[in-house]
């Protein structure tokens, strides 16, 4: 029987990658009831879903910090409202990433590290 993420994967799909991303980190957040969600490359740019009111751009930048251990404890205590922020970087052929998510850690991410790889191979 196939899993919710599969069942998922077959329902809401996207042949752009950037939206591939997107559609899965919703995925992942809705089932693990996170906050937010965002998947950052090194040079700035994202992909998230979160809650309304939350800034994306702000929780991606700050994930990034974090992951390199430069945050601003009192910054980032402020944007994420008492919630815990986790952040998972990673350094492929494609580039540094960081996943970061607010309110519950994202479980199993080496799966979705290889997940992202090859929906991001594809726009290659």
């Amino acid at each position: 029987m196939p899993t919710t993420t599969s069942q998922e994967r077959r329902r809401v799909r996207s042949d752009v990658p950037r939206e591939a991303v997107r559609h899965y980190l919703e995925a992942l957040a809705r089932q693990r009831g996170m906050r937010a969600l965002v998947l950052a490359r090194e040079d700035g740019e994202w992909v998230g879903v979160g809650e309304a009111g939350l800034d994306l751009g702000r929780l991606a930048a700050a994930g990034r910090a974090c992951a390199r251990g430069e945050e601003d404890g009192v910054e980032v205590e402020e944007m994420c409202e008492g919630h815990d922020l986790y952040a998972h970087a990673w350094t492929s052929d494609a580039g540094t990433f960081t996943l970061t998510s607010l309110g519950v850690r994202v479980a199993r991410v080496r799966d979705v590290v290889s997940t992202v790889e090859r929906i991001g191979a594809r726009g290659r």
